[in-house]
C-alpha cells in the first residue's frame, strides 16, 4: 500500500493518481473493512492528490460500493475548494448514480448548500440525462 501511496505523492496528476487509486488500491481494499480506516486516513493528508486518492478507492465498484462511506467522506470533503477535488466528489456521486440514482439525487438535495456546482452537475450528469 506505501508504495502506491509514494507513487500517488511523486506524480501528483489525476491521470496516474486516478488509476492508481481505483486500479491498485481500490481494488486491493474493496470489501475489505480496511477501506473505511484508509479511505478516512488519506481523505485527511495534507497532500490534495493523497486526498483524492482516499476518496476515488471505490470509483469502479459500482455495487459494492459502500454509500453510507462514500457519503461520509464527501461531506468532510465539501469544503475544499480546489477543482480536482470537488471534481472527485462528482465524479464519485455519478458513478454510484448507475447504481442507486433515486438515493445520489437525494443526497445532493439534502447537501445542496455544502457541495460546490461543480461536484453537483457531475454528480447529478447522469440522473439529469435519464430525467430520473
Amino acid at each position: 500500500m506505501d508504495v502506491y501511496i509514494e507513487i500517488v505523492r511523486i506524480t501528483r496528476w489525476w491521470d496516474i493518481v486516478d488509476y492508481v487509486a481505483a486500479n491498485f488500491i481500490g481494488k486491493a481494499l474493496i470489501g475489505s473493512e480496511n477501506i473505511s480506516k484508509i479511505s478516512r486516513k488519506l481523505i485527511e493528508d495534507e497532500e490534495l492528490w493523497v486526498r483524492r486518492t482516499g476518496l476515488l478507492l471505490q470509483l469502479k465498484y459500482k455495487e459494492k460500493t459502500d454509500f453510507d462511506l462514500l457519503k461520509e467522506l464527501v461531506l468532510k470533503m465539501a469544503h475544499e475548494k480546489d477543482f480536482f477535488i470537488r471534481k472527485a466528489i462528482g465524479w464519485m456521486l455519478r458513478q454510484y448514480s448507475y447504481v442507486d440514482p433515486d438515493s445520489v439525487k437525494s443526497f445532493i438535495e439534502e447537501n445542496r448548500d455544502k457541495l460546490s456546482g461543480l461536484s453537483i452537475r457531475e454528480g447529478l450528469r447522469v440522473i439529469n440525462k435519464q430525467n430520473l
